[in-house]
């Protein structure tokens, strides 16, 4: 039987050598006393040396020594705390102060007999943690010198306004959310090609999936998913000229997946044999497909977790071997969060694909807006047109009639006829701005 024993303690400790990790250790204690060599059958906390009632002195210098002063009541214990700051390349981040504590107790039953029963505890306090593409949710906007729930998403979040969906929806006749999403895609894509000077004379072709419920689908079937290819138009230049595209593509293609049946190419993947599958998947569906392009419909109110406001959502998907892009949405409280995950190699700054991202909704928004100021040119001379949805005689031009009271009229009563009651005037036609729900994807 040996005892081993140990008390350390030191102000800052930092890890080099590790590509993409940086991590800092300040404030650290750790302390271990723990009986090695005991049979199994022996109950090791009866044997943990007290060097609380025995303390040790341990030289840690010239004419320097610690006492070693570790208590023996709780029985074997390895105890460690810090405060801890961690960072993983530009995708996970991390900080607060970290504590835990194993150690052996004994306990009494009700019976009266006393067992060894080990015992794990873990805390924290202040701390912070992100998961994402180039942190960059990881802002303090308010300048207070923490991370909380009253800071709001940096400018790398990458985030599509639905109000400004529904604008463009107003516009442009038939788009869905979904198929705006496609668009901005293609137009990122193009954008992040044209500067690294590899934009294709084709466009690039995105994996969609397809949710295959319906109204007979049981609520614990699990996903229920099929697949379909649809053109991002990243050879298109001309934002609405793409979305166009865009949406008859898809169109089309929820088309074929409804005429063959929602089902049936689950059914006919469950059918073949796995090795088929893979050969299919591999040489016939992967060379087609560029990026995986995923949507999902959140929440659209927002959600609290022990009275903090979630602020937003960072959709996390895969890739797979063939397809290096998959870019995913996920509508949460008015905003259309994306996250986008790569191979780093294939996209080596994903910082300038977020950029991309937002100046291609952007762009989207400007055409649609555009559009329809070019479509109701203001007239010269004429009148400021008031929100009531009453429209102005054909060619822009208002003739001006002089009111003439007619008889019966309140005011010029007619000798012997009962005075008519005032009708409520009629509600003006509703104006033609309407605020689009996003449609289910």
């Amino acid at each position: 039987m040996s005892a081993r024993a140990l008390e350390l303690s030191a102000g800052k400790v930092g890890f080099v050598g590790a590509q993409a990790l940086e991590m800092s250790v300040s404030r650290v204690q750790v302390e271990l006393n723990q009986v090695l060599g005991l049979a199994p059958a022996l109950d090791a906390a009866r044997y943990v040396v007290d060097f609380a009632a025995s303390p040790l002195a341990v030289p840690t210098g010239t004419d320097q020594s610690r006492s070693l002063d570790l208590a023996g009541d709780r029985g074997e214990l390895i105890r460690a705390s810090a405060d801890v700051t961690l960072k993983l390349g530009d995708f996970f981040y991390t900080a607060g102060s970290l504590g835990f504590e194993k150690s052996t107790q004994r306990l009494t039953l009700d019976d009266g007999s006393r067992i060894s029963h080990d015992v794990l505890t873990v805390g924290g306090s202040g701390l912070q943690a992100f998961a994402g593409l180039d942190g960059g949710p990881l802002v303090d906007s308010n300048q207070d010198g923490r991370i909380d729930s009253q800071d709001r998403p940096g400018a790398d979040a990458v985030g599509f306004s639905l109000a400004d969906c529904a604008r463009i929806r107003e516009q442009v006749a038939g788009v869905t959310v979904n198929d705006i999403f496609l668009a901005a895609a293609g137009g990122a894509l193009r954008k992040y090609l044209e500067i690294k000077g590899e934009l294709p004379a084709a466009s690039l072709n995105a994996m969609m999936p397809l949710s295959t419920r319906d109204e007979h689908t049981a609520g614990d079937a699990g996903n229920q998913l099929g697949m379909t290819v649809v053109p991002l138009g990243s050879d298109i230049a001309d934002p609405l000229e793409r979305l166009h595209a865009v949406h008859r593509a898809a169109s089309c293609g929820k088309s074929l997946a409804a005429a063959l049946g929602r089902e049936f190419p689950a059914r006919l993947l469950e059918a073949l044999p796995a090795m088929v599958v893979e050969q299919v998947a591999r040489r016939a569906l992967v060379p087609m497909v560029n990026a995986v392009v995923s949507n999902v419909r959140g929440p659209d109110l927002p959600l609290y977790l022990a009275g903090a406001r979630l602020q937003m959502f960072a959709p996390l998907s895969i890739i797979i071997d063939g397809i290096g892009l998959n870019i995913t949405g996920f509508s949460y409280n008015g905003k259309l969060w994306v996250c986008f995950v790569s191979c780093r190699k294939m996209l080596p700054d994903p910082g300038l694909f977020g950029q991309c991202l937002n100046e291609s909704f952007a762009e989207l928004v400007d055409a649609a807006t555009a559009g329809a100021k070019a479509a109701h040119p203001p007239v010269a001379g004429a009148p400021a047109r008031r929100k009531t949805g009453a429209r102005a005689p054909a060619g822009g031009k208002t003739a001006a009639k002089k009111a003439v009271p007619a008889p019966g009229a309140a005011g010029d009563a007619v000798p012997g006829k009962p005075v008519a009651r005032k009708r409520a005037p009629r509600k003006p036609a509703p104006d033609t701005e309407v605020v689009a729900k996003p449609e289910t994807v």
